[in-house]
């Protein structure tokens, strides 16, 4: 699970945007968060089941055309060798 870290007046760090951040990355995939977006890469040939962040219902679109629906922050990815993938979801907590 991506660790969310706040951003904001109270925090020390004064050149950063207020919002959300954290990314995680394994070998078949890499999960970004950034202000109130979550941002999902499959590369090819991810096999995982992968749980996101609190984020509204959408999909991964898929280089062969194909979609992967997420539904209650969680999706399956079982993606040919060749086949990548790429979304971007919106978190239902924001900002």
């Amino acid at each position: 699970m991506i660790k969310l870290v706040r951003y904001d007046e109270s925090n020390s760090n004064k050149e950063a945007l207020k919002g959300k951040y954290g990314q995680e990355g394994k070998k078949d995939y890499c999960i970004t968060v950034m202000k109130n977006l979550v941002i999902v890469n499959l590369y090819n040939g991810c096999k995982s089941e992968i749980e996101l962040p609190v984020c509204y219902d959408g999909f991964i679109q898929c280089s062969d055309g194909n979609i992967i629906q997420v539904t209650d922050s969680k999706f399956t990815a079982n993606l040919e060798d060749n086949v990548n993938g790429t979304g971007i979801l919106v978190l239902k907590a924001w900002n």
